[in-house]
């Protein structure tokens, strides 16, 4: 006769698999929408920080690149004594230049420096320049435009903030009395808001 076990081990393997399928795992419907969901929560909170860090970066790229112009204007006054001013906004919002005085002096037409392609150029879409603050009292800017900074024949400079703006924010470009040249990002505030320039 057969034991008790042998007859119940008997009984399982003569059983459909049908009542095994019902308990394996797997996921139900309403499970999966749910992770869906979540998932497309996630990407449109994440989305928007993306597009930030981007314009953040770009700004900050565009304010490296303006910042290598103002260091090169300053090595060319030094390099061919004479004065080099860096030009921004005045033929459009978004282009800068540098130029120096021609064979003919100060009345002739300037004459654009261009050396390692910093000459000039334009910021991308959506950023622009909000002008040049002089440092008061730092033999400030006389162009009544507010856009050029000067560099003198002996590498110094006028001291000033080039201004750039975009989505992202402003960042300001300070050239120091020395001719030093740093980048800066200003706290959020109003957009005619002045430059703290704390140039020693």
């Amino acid at each position: 006769m057969r034991s008790q076990a042998t007859e119940h081990a008997v009984a399982l393997r003569c059983t459909p698999r049908r009542a095994d399928r019902r308990h394996a795992p797997a996921f139900t419907l309403i499970e999966v929408m749910v992770v869906v969901i979540v998932v497309v929560v996630l990407a449109g909170l994440a989305a928007p920080m993306l597009g930030q860090r981007r314009a953040a970066a770009e700004l900050a790229a565009a304010a490296r690149r303006v910042a290598q112009a103002a260091q090169l204007g300053r090595q060319e006054a030094a390099r061919t004594r004479a004065e080099v001013r860096l030009v921004v906004g005045r033929e459009a919002e978004n282009a800068w230049t540098l130029e120096t005085d021609g064979d003919e002096g100060p009345d002739g037409p300037p004459v654009p420096v261009r050396r390692g392609g910093l000459g000039g150029g334009t910021l991308p879409a959506g950023l622009a320049f909000a002008g040049v603050e002089a440092a008061p009292g730092a033999g400030a800017d006389e162009d009544p435009a507010g856009d050029t900074v000067r560099f003198l024949a002996g590498g110094g400079a006028t001291a000033a903030a080039v201004r750039l703006t975009g989505p992202a924010g402003t960042r300001a470009v300070r050239i120091h009395p020395s001719g030093r040249v740093e980048v800066a990002a200003e706290a959020a505030g109003p957009p005619g808001g002045r430059v703290d320039l704390d140039l020693d």
